[in-house]
């Protein structure tokens, strides 16, 4: 049945006949409780939005998992979504959200897709202005991040990225982000690398100098893949200069290497700046 407001079940009640009948009492009766069972029923977005409703009406929404009522002409959330922690190694996009929706970052990695905000373990991920979710260049300005260490330039970060062999042996061309550009009016100071090379069979044999660059600079050469045993190194991060607003991209100079299968993992200690 349609779910009765209080004015309706109100109105049927003082049309009861004197005097009152069993069967015309249980009517009421029905509609009451039936009404009352309605106004904390579940539905979905779609199901929801097919209801006559009247003002005050109260839904559990199964779509969106949160708490909803019925005013003037609008569904309107009466509950945030509940924190929860979201997996950013993937770099998903962003979800639906409504303002003061907050996500907890369990794994590191980009928010809004590949060309997003870099995030945290610890990091909370909140909407400010409600929007139906996706890549950073759609809604990346409805979604802010509080980092867990800081609000300001002081936190120190770290970022790491896993090189195949394939990657490896394009790294004269291609490259590998290692990460994305800051944004306008900032920029990313290295503090240290991370270098573990994982010897496979066969060493590469040309092209073997391994660093970082920016679009705007030369490689800074940071170490020789050519080894012939595992490796690992760790270098202070001084990169001169540093351009604003660049991503910084592993490569080696020249071009590719050849002949090698080992792999590598490559991680940065760094800073934010803000100019």
């Amino acid at each position: 049945m349609a779910v009765l407001d209080k004015t309706t079940l109100q109105a049927n009640i003082a049309a009861l006949p004197n005097p009152i009948t069993r069967t015309t009492l249980l009517t009421v009766l029905d509609d009451m409780v039936d009404s009352y069972e309605d106004l904390i029923a579940e539905y979905t977005t779609a199901q929801r939005d097919a209801l006559t409703p009247f003002e005050g009406q109260k839904i559990y929404n199964t779509t969106s998992n949160r708490l909803e009522y019925y005013s003037a002409s609008a569904w309107t959330p009466m509950s945030q979504k509940e924190v929860v922690a979201v997996d950013c190694s993937g770099n998903p996009n962003y979800p639906e959200g409504l303002v003061g929706d907050q996500y907890i970052v369990s794994v590191a990695g980009y928010i809004g897709g590949g060309s997003g905000k870099a995030v945290y373990v610890g990091d909370i991920v909140y909407c400010i202005v409600a929007n139906a979710g996706g890549t950073e260049a759609g809604v990346g300005t409805s979604w802010a991040v509080c980092h867990s260490q800081s609000a300001t330039d002081n936190p120190t970060f770290y970022v790491e990225v896993s090189l195949s062999v394939a990657e490896i042996l394009a790294l004269g061309v291609t490259g590998k982000i290692l990460l994305n550009a800051p944004g306008a009016g900032k920029v990313i100071l290295p503090i240290s690398f991370v270098i573990n090379l994982i010897y496979g069979t066969t060493p590469y044999a040309t092209n073997t100098n391994f660093g970082i660059k920016q679009a705007s600079g030369l490689v800074n050469t940071l170490f020789s893949i050519s080894g012939t045993v595992n490796h690992t190194a760790v270098i202070a991060g001084e990169i001169d200069p540093v351009y604003a607003n660049e991503s910084f991209v592993a490569k080696v100079d020249i071009g590719n290497p050849t002949a090698g299968d080992s792999t590598m993992t490559f991680g940065m200690y760094y800073k934010i700046h803000t100019l």
